[in-house]
């Protein structure tokens, strides 16, 4: 088993997953990792969007198991410790961030 594969694991567990979800959430790393022919560490963003439009269009997966391959794609790269992406800006409420706008208090 490969160190990576440990880790996700560890990671896994350590976020109280279950041992089919666990089972689960590898499997579409590993498949991920597969389609790409690389680690899936350097998967880029883009080509996350291409494989989850693949595995929807081409393998024809059902809603729920999209469910499973996104959540899984998704834990993985959000991993503490494991993404080396640059994190990605959230957008604040637009009333309640905005320094223009007249707050009225009750």
């Amino acid at each position: 088993m490969s160190p990576l594969r440990t880790q996700i694991i560890t990671a896994l567990q350590l976020n109280g997953k279950g041992e089919r979800t666990q089972e689960a959430y590898v499997r579409e790393v590993r498949m991920l990792s597969q389609f790409y022919k690389k680690s899936p560490d350097l998967v880029s963003e883009e080509e996350f969007q291409h494989y989850f439009l693949h595995r929807k269009n081409d393998d024809n997966l059902s809603a729920s198991s999209m469910r499973i391959c996104y959540s899984a794609i998704k834990f993985f790269d959000q991993w503490e410790g494991h993404s080396k992406r640059t994190p990605q800006k959230k957008e604040g409420h637009p009333k309640r961030d905005n320094p223009n706008t007249v707050r009225h208090e009750i």
